[in-house]
């Protein structure tokens, strides 16, 4: 070894002991190789090339490279070469590999990208999100993978990339089978020796977009949730106070007809008071509906008969234009129901799904049908559970729903009807009816080409419940009935009709008043009718110290809404009967009857 090449690798070592004190500043793994390399070129007289790692006294390794060729002198082998330092070249190509592997093995798309948009270099990522092999990316261009990007707007991108250096946007890739998946890219502007390069990292935001898209439904599921019960609080806040106004229009409306000669003008002016009050009470009756606030007593029923009946008194009012036809399975499984709301269930569907087509006609199917829906079936169906159903399918051939507005359809008061020609209302009674049960309605709509109201609800074992049909002969009687109400002219209303029926009426405006009478003349009062919300005392106090007296005195709770107690509530008290204001003629005739008579 020379001089030169001690003082190189700063080693101390003679010649004539180079071979064994070199082996020594080797590590011990690789002075094997080391050896084998040397003996070899020896014995095949061969030029002898190594690379390899030197430990220097001070413990410090470096890379090493030799290179020599095999001589013969006087009958012996000599090698004469060189020794480098190639410690730093070493250290850069490990530098270069750890890059190349981050770059290959990076959980991101990255994409090195020409001046011209062609697509230079890329690694794994970006290969297995698009589903092209390297060699087929990097045949490509931006514009073949990027629908947003073409080659006449590159120039501008560009120009902006190279003024903010760097840039982020959110676009779609287009993969190799046509699916379009939404990227979030960062492009970078480097120049390195000299040349510029644009480098993309890409980021598949598929997963984000659909958790955004899973938020936006929450957001709107919530906001219609706070505007139902928005409503619903205003509907209890004015319904006491509007059905007692309702009962007064409707109860003397009704008392001048029972004075007034049918063939008299009057007579027919009275009667569409009459009705005009009677859908203000339905109206009432929708608003607490939607908003949940209406209590109905649910029975097993059979809704075959009930969608033809309505649709028999729905064909005498619509246009000749318009077909209906009914597919009506007649052997289904019964529904927890109230008649009342299935009637209102069918005639707001079909009344929208005709006015849809009330310019140039068309058809109404109308289907019901008993299916079961497996784990399978409910995901296209959120909010039900697996089990058997009754679907309810109105169908219709008119103008569609647009896109935009489909999803405002159920909200209160929301119509695209002329004025005068709907309340917003049919669609948010539908809603509120169906959620009630624990069913489902879906809309499948094309704007023009008709739309579909799918309504889903469970099915129970059970009989039907027989429905009774009032007699029109009011029932009458002659007992002693007193009245509590603080609306003087519900008084007056209550205290007329049941005169007219043959009872003996007698009435205070408060409760405590209520409580002093009967005390005084405990046997005088065969029922009391009170109202629920009074001042001093309300109704359920009253019935609750007159039940103290007489635990058999039959008592009429009524109210125009009460958020303070229910009918189930009621009755557990022993209160007979409780109704809801406006009371119709015939149904407090039926009512206080069947309370004095013991009738359930």
């Amino acid at each position: 070894m020379s001089e030169k090449a001690e003082e190189l690798i700063g080693l101390d070592i003679k010649p004539e002991t180079f071979y064994a004190d070199f082996l020594t500043h080797l590590p011990e793994h690789d002075r094997q190789s080391f050896a084998a390399s040397i003996c070899e070129a020896v014995d095949h007289v061969k030029p002898w090339q190594y690379k390899g790692k030197l430990i220097k006294p001070d413990g410090e390794e470096m890379w090493f490279s030799t290179s020599a060729n095999t001589h013969k002198k006087n009958d012996t082998l000599v090698l004469y070469g060189v020794l480098i330092d190639i410690t730093e070249n070493k250290q850069l190509e490990e530098s270069l590999r750890l890059t190349q592997f981050c770059f290959d093995k990076a959980s991101i798309g990255i994409f090195r990208i020409g001046d011209e948009g062609q697509i230079l270099e890329v690694n794994e990522q970006a290969c297995l999100s698009l589903g092209y092999s390297k060699k087929e990316l990097c045949n490509l261009t931006v514009f073949d993978i990027d629908p947003n990007f073409s080659s006449e707007i590159w120039p501008d991108h560009i120009q902006n990339l190279r003024k903010m250096k760097t840039r982020s946007i959110e676009t779609q890739h287009k993969r190799k089978n046509g699916d379009l998946i939404p990227v979030q890219i960062l492009i970078n502007v480097m120049t390195f020796e000299g040349q510029e390069f644009h480098i993309a990292y890409v980021q598949d935001i598929s997963e984000r977009k659909k958790a955004e898209k899973e938020t936006q439904r929450l957001e709107s599921a919530l906001l219609q949730a706070q505007k139902m019960e928005a409503i619903g609080t205003l509907a209890g806040g004015i319904a006491h106070d509007f059905n007692n106004i309702l009962s007064a229009v409707i109860g003397y409306t009704e008392l001048s007809l029972w004075n007034t000669d049918r063939d008299a003008p009057v007579y027919q002016n009275l009667r569409k008071i009459l009705t005009a009050g009677m859908r203000a009470r339905d109206l009432v009756e929708q608003i607490l509906t939607f908003s949940r606030k209406a209590e109905r007593e649910l029975k097993p029923l059979q809704v075959g008969p009930l969608v033809k009946e309505a649709l028999k008194l729905l064909r005498s009012s619509l246009p000749t234009t318009i077909e209906i036809a009914q597919e009506i399975d007649d052997h289904t499984d019964n529904v927890m129901a109230d008649p009342t709301q299935i009637h209102q269930i069918i005639i707001n569907l079909c009344t929208n799904a005709a006015h849809a087509m009330d310019t140039g006609g068309g058809q109404m199917k109308i289907s019901l049908s008993q299916v079961k829906l497996s784990e399978h079936d409910i995901r296209l169906h959120p909010g039900l559970n697996p089990g058997d159903y009754l679907k309810l399918a109105v169908q219709d051939t008119g103008m569609g729903i647009p896109a935009d507005i489909i999803a405002k359809i159920y909200d209160p008061y929301f119509t695209t009807k002329q004025k005068g020609k709907g309340t917003g209302l049919g669609l948010a009674v539908v809603h509120g009816i169906v959620k009630g049960y624990g069913g489902a309605i879906f809309v499948y709509s094309e704007s023009p080409g008709g739309t579909t109201f799918n309504i889903y609800l469970p099915t129970v074992k059970g009989e039907t419940a027989l429905q009774t049909i009032p007699p029109h002969k009011l029932p009458r009687g002659t007992e002693h009935i007193l009245i509590v109400d603080d609306e003087a002219l519900l008084i007056d209303v209550l205290q007329q009709m049941l005169e007219n029926l043959g009872y003996r009426v007698s009435a205070t405006n408060d409760g405590k008043t209520a409580l002093e009478m009967y005390c005084r003349k405990p046997d005088a009062f065969d029922l009391v009718l009170t109202d629920m919300t009074m001042p001093k005392m309300t109704g359920d106090e009253l019935a609750s110290e007159l039940l103290k007296i007489n635990a058999d005195l039959p008592i009429i709770l009524c109210t125009g809404y009460s958020a303070k107690i229910s009918a189930e509530t009621a009755l557990r008290m022993g209160i007979r009967a409780f109704i809801y204001k406006p009371i119709v003629e015939i149904d407090l005739a039926n009512i206080v009857r069947n309370v004095l008579d013991g009738v359930p």
